[in-house]
C-alpha cells in the first residue's frame, strides 16, 4: 500500500470519492479535509479501490472518514486497521472517524464498536433570516442595534482582505484566551487560527464561499462556508 501526502492536485480524486453519495455531515468534503493540513500529517491510499485518509499527529494514527466507495467489504476495513495498528504503539488510538447513521449498521455487524460524536448543528435558513421567536431573541437584539447604528458593506471575499481576517481573528482569540484558564481551550483558538490561514491562502482553489462586512472602510467581520448537498450549506 502506497500512502500518498494530501495536496490540491488531489480535489478532483477526492470530490469524485465524496460525490459516490449524498452527504449528511460536514467533513465530507475536500475544503474541511484540506485545512487541517497545518495540524495533521494527511495521507491517503487506495485500498481494494476505496480512497482511505489517514491522519497522523504526536498522538497516533486514524481515519478521517470511514473508506469511501459505494461497497465496501469487511476486509477493506480489517487493512485499514492493521495500517493503523502498524503505526500506532497504541492500538486503543486505532479507529475510524466520521462514519454516517447509514454506515453504522455495516460497521456493527462486521464486529465494530461505534460511539456516537457530538452532533452537528442544524439550522432551517428562514429561522435565521428572520429570527424569530424566543429561540433567538438572544441574537435578535443585537442585530437589531447593530443594524440600527452602524452602516456597513457585506462583500464577498478577496484574498486582498486575508491579512485584515487574520488580525481580526487574533484579536477576538486574544479576547477569548484571556478569558479562560483551560489548556485546552487556548490550544483549540491556535488550532483554529492554523486552520483559517490554510484556507486563506488557499480560497481560490477550495471552492468555498466566503463573505466580510466593512465598517468605516475596516473588516470587523467574516464568514466562510460550502454546499454540503442539495439543501445543506455548511458555516466553517
Amino acid at each position: 500500500m502506497k500512502l500518498r501526502n494530501l495536496s490540491l492536485k488531489d480535489k478532483s480524486l477526492f470530490n469524485r470519492y465524496l460525490g459516490l453519495a449524498r452527504r449528511e455531515v460536514s467533513v465530507y468534503n475536500f475544503a474541511n479535509i484540506y485545512i487541517w493540513k497545518s495540524i495533521f500529517k494527511i495521507k491517503w491510499a487506495l485500498i481494494d479501490k476505496c480512497l482511505c485518509i489517514f491522519f497522523q499527529d504526536k498522538i497516533g494514527c486514524f481515519l478521517y472518514l470511514p473508506p469511501l466507495e459505494q461497497n465496501i467489504q469487511k476486509e477493506t476495513i480489517q487493512k485499514v486497521f492493521h495500517s493503523l495498528d502498524a503505526a500506532n504503539k497504541n492500538k486503543d488510538l486505532s479507529r475510524i472517524e466520521n462514519i454516517e447513521d447509514s454506515s453504522k449498521g455495516f460497521y456493527e455487524k462486521a464486529g465494530y464498536i461505534c460511539q456516537e460524536k457530538y452532533p452537528e448543528y442544524l439550522c432551517r435558513r428562514p429561522g435565521l433570516v428572520e429570527l424569530k421567536g424566543n429561540a433567538f431573541k438572544s441574537k435578535r437584539a443585537p442585530l437589531n442595534y447593530f443594524l440600527k447604528h452602524y452602516q456597513y458593506e457585506y462583500l464577498q471575499f478577496k484574498p486582498a482582505y486575508k491579512s485584515e481576517c487574520l488580525k481580526l481573528y487574533d484579536t477576538w482569540a486574544g479576547e477569548r484566551s484571556g478569558k479562560s484558564r483551560d489548556a485546552v481551550y487556548k490550544g483549540m483558538l491556535l488550532d483554529c487560527r492554523a486552520c483559517l490561514k490554510i484556507l486563506l491562502d488557499n480560497f481560490a482553489a477550495l471552492d468555498v464561499t466566503g463573505r466580510v462586512v466593512k465598517i468605516n472602510n475596516k473588516l470587523k467581520a467574516f464568514t466562510f462556508g460550502f454546499k454540503l448537498n442539495s439543501n445543506t450549506f455548511v458555516v466553517l
